[in-house]
């Protein structure tokens, strides 16, 4: 039932607002660990800085103090205190092996998916031929019992 108030709650405060009539209206219910909450999926900001069922409050202190930390270190740098950078050589071989590794397994899963539709077509050739076997035994037999058989095989 709460569920239902947020909704008519919300699609009322819809109308408050400048609204285009292809607006996206659309109110979509999510269940979170504490309960539900409701959103409009047209309103980008509203979802990004929702404070209900968000990480925001977790994630924003480390967020903080990477960019201290950052700001420290350039700082640093530009007044010649201490050079806390590094060169980008290691960078550019991290990205090789990045690299390689992504393309390795790209490889092994599309040679994956080969075998499956291999076998998967072999498999349905094997399921023609077991219908198409069905039938041809049974088509001498003029009963309702393999008249049955013949209609479900098909």
């Amino acid at each position: 039932m709460q569920s239902h108030e947020n909704i008519s709650k919300l699609s009322q405060n819809q109308g408050n607002e400048e609204v285009s009539s292809r607006a996206c209206k659309s109110l979509v219910t999510a269940n979170y660990l504490n309960g539900q909450f409701v959103y409009r999926t047209c309103d980008h900001k509203a979802i990004l800085f929702n404070q209900n069922g968000s990480v925001w409050r977790r994630v924003l202190p480390y967020c903080i103090l990477n960019s201290i930390m950052t700001g420290i270190i350039v700082v640093c740098k530009r007044k010649d205190i201490y050079d806390l950078t590094f060169n980008d050589q290691g960078h550019s071989y991290m990205a090789i092996l990045v690299s390689f590794l992504v393309v390795t397994r790209h490889s092994i899963a599309y040679k994956r998916y080969g075998e499956f539709a291999t076998l998967l077509t072999s498999m349905m050739k094997s399921a023609r031929e077991l219908v198409q076997h069905t039938i041809a035994f049974t088509r001498k037999d003029v009963g309702l019992g393999a008249r049955k058989l013949r209609f479900e095989v098909r």
